[in-house]
């Protein structure tokens, strides 16, 4: 159930943000990094997750290709989602 799917009354909204919304997001944090190449990375990109807890970690200009798999960038306790940039360079985010 998402909180789209309650039927929270408006004047209780307030309530319901102090009481289950916000604790959530105590423990919400995210980091981005520009790597600019992700592979000769890993070992300082390990050490930070080994170390500081994120809900979330962005790395933009990693120039991932299809010539490595996703089981090649594993890192423990993390789900990968990738987007590789095919049969283009430079530009865009």
């Amino acid at each position: 159930m998402t909180y789209a799917d309650k039927q929270i009354p408006t004047t209780n909204f307030q309530s319901h943000v102090q009481k289950e919304v916000r604790p959530k997001l105590n423990d919400f944090s995210v980091a981005h990094l520009n790597v600019r190449g992700v592979t000769s990375k890993l070992d300082q990109i390990k050490d930070l997750l080994a170390n500081y807890h994120f809900s979330i970690l962005g790395l933009s200009v990693t120039f991932l290709d299809v010539s490595k798999p996703g089981s090649f960038y594993h890192f423990d306790s993390c789900e990968m989602v990738r987007v590789d940039r095919i049969g283009r360079s430079g530009g865009g985010i």
